[in-house]
């Protein structure tokens, strides 16, 4: 960001945050005896901008990341094993500073993917993941400085 004390005064921050969520499996089942369970971890790397805002930070951000979807089944002649489905996106946040470290950010992201097909052998669709995305929040999180 830019200082207040002239155009060569600034400083910048490197900042790692770490997401996480609950999901559950996704289950399909085609016969009485064939079935397959997915499961998908995100893996996200985003740049963002921070501009003060009013009393909190306008937070413009790219993202790149990696859907890794692990297919289990028992089907004879099944795919399983991992996936990988690559996406880039677009964010906006605001954040507003709470007490001390405390903060509360709102999020949105946009994002393009390409898709993975999962079928059965006989090439009927299990799931098609999505080619966009959208997702919008609320984060609480602390910020040590």
């Amino acid at each position: 960001r830019a200082g207040d004390a002239g155009p060569v005064d600034g400083d910048g921050a490197l900042v790692l945050g770490v997401e996480g969520a609950d999901e559950a499996d996704a289950e399909a089942r085609w016969t009485m005896a064939s079935q397959a369970e997915l499961r998908r971890v995100p893996v996200r790397l985003g740049l963002y901008v921070s501009l003060a805002a009013g009393p909190g930070r306008l937070e413009p951000g790219l993202g790149l990341g990696v859907d890794v979807y692990s297919l289990t089944t028992n089907a004879p002649g099944g795919a399983s094993g991992q996936h990988l489905s690559p996406f880039g996106d677009l964010a906006l946040g605001y954040t507003l500073p709470l007490a001390g470290p405390l903060y509360v950010r709102l999020l949105t992201r946009a994002a393009l993917a390409v898709p993975y097909d999962f079928q059965t052998l006989g090439g009927a669709p299990l799931w098609t993941t999505p080619r966009i995305l959208g997702e919008a929040g609320v984060e609480l999180g602390f910020a040590f400085r």
